[in-house]
């Protein structure tokens, strides 16, 4: 109980710091609204984005599959075990939302 708990707070902050990096381009959009299209906003994310260094307790390699249908998917290696989590994806411009 005490990974999972551990889990959320750290994809909780994988969100924040997403949400952040996001913000400045997004503030930009919605300046001019007509400039948005929103499912090419939406398709920046598809594919497996992987952890290039620690963060919190995810290991470096942790990997993050996010697909078009909204599932995100998370494989997550920590001594020696897999962990793997799946749940739901929404995006709705500059805010990402995952729910397991």
């Amino acid at each position: 109980m005490k990974t999972v708990n551990c889990l959320f707070i750290l994809l909780f902050s994988i969100f924040l710091a997403f949400d952040s990096a996001v913000a400045q381009e997004s503030q930009d959009n919605l300046q001019n609204p007509s400039n948005v299209d929103i499912q090419q906003e939406k398709s920046k994310i598809l594919g497996t984005w992987r952890l290039k260094k620690q963060f919190w307790s995810l290991n470096p390699n942790t990997k993050f599959r996010f697909t078009e249908d909204g599932m995100v998917y998370v494989i997550w290696v920590k001594n020696r075990l897999d962990y793997k989590y799946e749940g739901t994806y929404s995006i709705d411009l500059d805010k990402l939302s995952m729910m397991f």
